[in-house]
């Protein structure tokens, strides 16, 4: 069965555990305007631009014809992308530079998409510091 796009961005959401409230407030639009877009599979090419970063989904996947399995879509990196298969990370393209994430790093990866831009940039200055060591 063929997906619509607002059922494709509806499964990714849900598997990011990203609300509506979260997308709208993202792409400053009342909930009500998000929810009628996402139902109708309504959003403009800039929209859904935004969606897909916001929930770190390659913009080409959201508008193929092709099957779509959020769940292939858990984390991306440098063009390692990560399935979660049983509890397991298992990189679809062997590369020597995979990463595999601990469950705690996958709950802060989580953590993470549920902020504001600017909520996740100050986290981002705070973990920056850490590193440093300057506390």
């Amino acid at each position: 069965m063929l997906q619509t796009i607002g059922e494709k961005v509806r499964a990714l959401r849900k598997s990011r555990n990203v609300s509506q409230e979260i997308l709208c407030g993202t792409l400053n639009m009342p909930l009500s305007t998000y929810s009628n877009k996402e139902r109708l599979s309504k959003f403009t090419t800039k929209e859904l631009q935004v969606i897909c970063k916001t929930l770190n989904c390659p913009y080409d996947v959201i508008i193929s014809d092709k099957p779509f399995n959020p769940m292939q879509l858990n984390f991306e990196h440098d063009n390692i992308v990560f399935v979660n298969q049983n509890e397991e990370n298992i990189p679809l393209y062997q590369n020597t530079e995979s990463i595999f994430l601990t469950d705690k790093e996958k709950k802060l990866l989580k953590f993470m998409r549920t902020l504001t831009t600017e909520k996740r940039n100050e986290l981002w200055d705070y973990i920056e510091k850490l590193k440093d060591g300057e506390q």
